[in-house]
């Protein structure tokens, strides 16, 4: 055959056309028997398998959510991954890719803690396959790229083969909740936190042990990679799981720094119901004995445990809108008001407090805190200190105590007081009393006053006394 130089280009005659075409054609003026929109050239990359995050199934879902024709042939000689679909409808390619996705999801996988094996499959691993958009690319192929593009395809095609790629992998969080349920919750080590004793004679610290666990992130990473070893080959994926030593939350050695008094309080119970003082002991019981570390946040209603007679609480008086009224729990506000106070002193950060609804007897007004399941009130503290704290609070049939324990790096000539001022005050003849109240936090050194800051101000209703003390 004749050979052309056209731009300095030597092509072939059977290759004229194409010259042809781009120099005075456009792409709708292309005949369509050269051109037929019958599928898309393969400009994806191969990341079948890889450690991708779910982040891809966005763009995937986008892709596979276009309407595909079920009816339209696709050409022959076209190839997905391993599967031929040439000559295939949409329909017809997509049930042998289902089945084979289907077929591919049975393929088993172990994970091994040690010597224990965890076994699964590929489907309970999130495998996942583009199928949807790898037939969007088959349909529309020659419907994108530049005309040499659309050109070399077709000639690709003509007696010989085309392949396209699906993605296929797993999905992290699928497999993160296979390791999470099935291999850690079971085998994992759980560590020892050391545990301290407030003795005669000081604090007494128990020694901690470490534990053993699953490295989630790294395992997942080692399955995904063997998948991608293996992903055409359907034999069974054994991996070992990575383990990592944890550390107790609550180390011996960082325990044992506790050893200085940072703040503390008291209050009188022994005004009230004999069941309103088992419920102050009762709270105080569950509150005592906190380790807080460096950061750890406490609900003190959430260690007072749920109001229930099954948790030891009874009935006795407590503020319901304003009124005294007997209901289970009565009186845990005291226990909540004292460990406030001891806080306070201690200058840990208090994250929530509410003041009751009306005065209270056991502390002026402002330095009250309230705490309520069904009225969603709570006193929440964070240690926001480098050092672990310790709460102890006990009980003497009169009194009840909270003490803060840590590490003392206040100066000594730094002083701390908080001062409750009431800026109004009306009493009611039947036996209310209204009050407006602020509490200061104020800071001396040296016996002079360096800061003053307005911590809260606090409304109380008025409102007649029923049978019994506030809780």
């Amino acid at each position: 055959m004749k050979r052309y130089n056209w731009k300095n280009k030597v092509i072939s005659g059977t290759g004229i056309l194409c010259a042809v075409l781009l120099a005075g054609c456009s792409s709708q003026e292309l005949p369509s028997v050269l051109f037929p929109a019958a599928v898309l050239e393969d400009t994806s990359e191969n990341t079948a398998g890889a450690a991708d995050s779910d982040s891809d199934s966005e763009s995937e879902e986008a892709t596979s959510a276009i309407q595909l024709d079920l009816e339209q042939v696709l050409a022959e000689g076209l190839y997905i991954d391993e599967y031929y679909v040439g000559g295939m409808t949409i329909a017809e390619a997509r049930d042998v890719l289902q089945k084979a996705y289907e077929e591919a999801g049975q393929t088993a996988a172990t994970v091994y803690w040690q010597t224990n094996p965890v076994k699964t499959n590929l489907a309970d691993l999130g495998l996942y396959w583009s199928i949807d958009d790898a037939l969007s690319r088959a349909a529309t192929l020659w419907q994108q790229g530049n005309l040499i593009r659309r050109y070399k395809i077709r000639q690709d095609l003509t007696g010989s083969e085309y392949h396209l790629s699906m993605k296929k992998r797993l999905t992290q969080s699928a497999v993160e909740n296979f390791l999470t349920d099935y291999v850690a919750d079971v085998y994992d080590i759980a560590p020892k936190d050391a545990e301290l004793t407030h003795t005669g004679n000081g604090f007494e610290v128990s020694q901690d042990e470490d534990g053993l666990g699953v490295d989630i992130d790294a395992t997942w990473k080692k399955i995904a990679m063997a998948y991608a070893e293996n992903e055409d080959d359907y034999t069974e994926i054994t991996v070992e799981a990575e383990l990592e030593t944890v550390r107790p939350h609550c180390p011996t050695d960082d325990l044992k720094l506790i050893k200085d008094l940072l703040g503390s309080s008291y209050t009188d119970y022994s005004v009230g119901s004999a069941t309103r003082s088992v419920n102050v002991e009762v709270a105080t019981d569950n509150v005592s004995g906190a380790i807080v570390m460096p950061g750890d946040t406490v609900s003190v209603s959430e260690r007072m445990k749920p109001r229930t007679a099954e948790n030891g609480y009874q009935s006795g008086g407590t503020m319901v809108n304003g009124v005294i009224e007997d209901s289970i729990g009565g009186g845990i506000c005291q226990v909540s008001t004292t460990l406030y106070n001891a806080l306070l002193k201690a200058e840990v950060q208090i994250d929530e407090r509410h003041n009751h609804s009306m005065v209270v007897s056991y502390v002026s007004p402002g330095k009250d805190a309230a705490v309520s399941e069904d009225g969603g009130k709570d006193l929440v503290f964070t240690n926001n200190r480098e050092t672990p704290i310790y709460i102890e609070g006990y009980t003497d049939g009169t009194n009840v105590y909270f003490f803060v324990y840590g590490v003392e790096d206040r100066p000594e000539n730094r002083k701390v007081t908080f001062e409750a001022t009431e800026t109004y005050r009306k009493e009611y003849a039947e036996g209310g009393v209204e009050v407006d109240a602020y509490l200061e936090k104020i800071v001396t050194i040296d016996g002079e006053e360096v800061s003053r800051v307005k911590l809260h101000t606090d409304h109380y209703e008025p409102s007649s006394r029923l049978n019994g003390t506030i809780n």
